[in-house]
């Protein structure tokens, strides 16, 4: 294969006599990732997302949140391909979390390998897969290491054309933007400026054709997704209301001023170091390493990688990073500028002194994520795990469906999935002041608050039971009186 043209200095050389070749060094990293993951692999849908996921996977419709807007079609079907081979939503989920993360690692390695050298390219892909919560989001139902691995696939075919000068490889380029706007629509926004950079190396005539198949590549994923929502217009509606609604008017720049900046600045450097954690120390060294050496004017792999990433940081800090794995759209890019100043370290005549950090980082690292209690490490997903299970499991067995009233936040989507049967389930909107009244059903017996936030809501607390239905969690559950309806908000809750 090709390599890249005086992208990133000498070929490096760590004395280590690799007998593997590519294929097969990619191919041991895709299945380190896939192993490393699979013990941890979660048996319910973790979040709201998810749930969003797994009722788009029973029938797409955006206007329902099945999944919620934009979309994610692609990632839909090939869930749903999946759950006909494993008959279980979050599964089928999981393992393309699983999948990708395999396929991310193999995609970082080759990339890193043309830029800067085999070597380079694994410990790149090991950085990677050290990252803490890169680690937790290949073990549930959400689509982030999707978005980590199309980030990667894109940057290594714009690579190929734009700095290795190999227009052959602009289908490609076109061919893997388009396929990323169908999983993950968002990267079409993030991974423009790359897409067109390749696009200048090509003629007018082939910037034609290639925008006009981008173009079809688009229509192919977006007419469906419209058609199956009620139709564009429903569609657009849907969409539009929730970038204005649950983006813009509460996170972005544009709409909350100074403070929004100074939360998404807050979100953005949190969210890299709880991915990175002991591998920060050596971010900020390479970072120091690549500006004092000038190394960022000389070579241009470091000013691909700044149009890389720097859309997507723009976005995250002036509109809205609304969750830690997006910055799995970035962090590679960030793994990358790790391995290449270790590399340049190693050249040095006293350098191997950096391998012992390297090795540490990597350590400390999958040490927070195997032992320390955290939301997002092997713990706290486990926890949640357990949570979710606990609590539906119990209702499912001390409640006739007609017998109960059930509150909840953060579990309402999990209650309506898994407890399809239970009419009556509402959810408290911890987000507005609105306050809504709700009849009760002349069969039902009790309310039941479904998560723990919620108890800090009700007015009458010596009337509601803590229920432990498993260690460590709990719900709330009071009998109901002589009450008609039940009065709900972040105002209170109370039987009226």
């Amino acid at each position: 294969m090709t390599r890249l043209k005086d992208i990133g200095g000498r070929r490096l050389s760590f004395g280590l006599a690799f007998r593997w070749n590519d294929t097969t060094i990619g191919l041991a990293l895709a299945v380190l990732g896939c192993l490393s993951r699979l013990p941890f692999a979660t048996r319910y849908l973790y979040s709201w997302d998810s749930v969003n996921f797994a009722l788009g996977m029973r029938g797409l419709n955006v206007t329902l949140h099945a999944p919620h807007p934009p979309g994610y079609p692609y990632y839909v079907g090939l869930a749903r391909l999946l759950d006909l081979l494993l008959g279980n939503a979050n599964a089928s989920l999981v393992a393309i979390s699983i999948l990708f993360t395999g396929l991310t690692a193999a995609a970082l390695f080759l990339l890193g390998r043309d830029a800067l050298g085999q070597e380079t390219g694994i410990i790149a892909a090991l950085s990677l897969l050290a990252c803490v919560t890169f680690w937790s989001y290949g073990t549930i139902a959400l689509s982030y290491t999707v978005l980590a691995f199309f980030s990667i696939a894109v940057a290594w075919a714009a690579a190929r054309v734009a700095l290795a000068g190999e227009r052959r490889w602009l289908p490609w380029l076109t061919a893997l933007y388009s396929i990323a706007g169908g999983f993950r629509p968002d990267l079409l926004l993030f991974l423009a400026p790359l897409w067109l950079w390749g696009l200048l190396h090509a003629s007018w005539r082939d910037r034609v054709w290639h925008g006009l198949a981008a173009l079809a590549g688009f229509w192919v994923w977006f007419a469906p997704t419209a058609w199956l929502s009620g139709g564009p217009a429903d569609y657009l509606a849907v969409f539009l209301a929730y970038l204005n609604r649950d983006v813009l008017d509460r996170y972005s720049v544009s709409h909350q001023g100074l403070a929004a900046l100074g939360i998404n600045l807050r979100d953005l450097a949190s969210y890299f170091f709880y991915a990175l954690y002991a591998q920060a120390a050596l971010l900020a060294v390479a970072a120091a390493w690549l500006i004092g050496s000038g190394r960022w004017r000389r070579e241009p792999v470091w000013a691909f990688l700044a149009v890389w990433i720097a859309p997507m940081v723009a976005f995250y800090i002036f509109v809205h990073i609304g969750d830690p794995g997006y910055v799995f759209a970035v962090l590679p890019a960030l793994c990358l500028l790790i391995a290449g100043w270790f590399a340049a370290m190693w050249r040095r005549p006293h350098g191997r002194i950096v391998a012992p950090a390297l090795a540490i980082a990597l350590i400390i690292n999958a040490g927070i994520f195997l032992v320390v209690d955290k939301p997002l490490t092997a713990a706290g997903i486990r926890r949640n795990d357990v949570a979710i299970g606990a609590k539906m499991n119990h209702i499912r067995r001390a409640y006739r469906p007609e017998d109960v009233v059930l509150l909840s936040y953060a579990s309402y989507k999990h209650t309506r999935y898994y407890l399809p049967d239970y009419p009556h389930t509402l959810w408290v909107d911890l987000f507005t002041r609105q306050h809504r009244r709700h009849p009760l059903p002349p069969a039902a017996r009790d309310l039941v608050l479904v998560d723990h936030e919620l108890h800090g809501l009700v007015r009458d607390r010596a009337r509601w039971e803590a229920v432990d239905v498993s260690p460590g969690v709990r719900i709330y559950r009071a009998r109901i009186q002589r009450e008609t309806h039940v009065a709900y908000g972040v105002a209170g809750i109370e039987g009226e």
